[in-house]
């Protein structure tokens, strides 16, 4: 694929990945949703196979550095050993607790297990 075409697919993506993230937050039904903004239904649930068969061919998330996720405060905790976890609160309401050693990959990992967007 030339590179102007890879950027283009990257980008589209994106938009799609922003669009599923916005309908989920939302509420409203994916109808419903999609007549609001003006997209069409066929094409939200197209990308949206599409992302999911992609993010499982894929060996790490898709992150969109363009459009960072907004995360909830992090709070470190003391613990008894002296180590350091980190606390995650994530949007959709999980807690997870890693420890300070945890790889970002760990953490990725992680963050996908519990449908936190890319």
């Amino acid at each position: 694929m030339a590179k102007r075409a890879k950027k283009r697919e990257t980008e589209r993506a994106s938009y799609w990945r922003r669009v599923i993230r916005r309908q989920k937050a939302s509420g409203q039904s994916v109808r419903a949703f999609c007549l609001s903004e003006g997209v069409k239904e066929s094409a939200y649930y197209h990308w949206r196979r599409e992302l999911v068969r992609r993010d499982a061919k894929s060996p790490a998330p898709n992150l969109d550095f363009a459009n960072p996720t907004t995360f909830m405060p992090v709070q470190l905790l003391d613990d008894r050993n002296g180590a350091a976890p980190v606390e995650i609160v994530t949007g959709n309401g999980y807690v997870i607790r890693v420890s300070e050693t945890a790889t970002t990959d760990h953490v990725r990992r992680v963050l996908r297990a519990v449908g936190e967007p890319d």
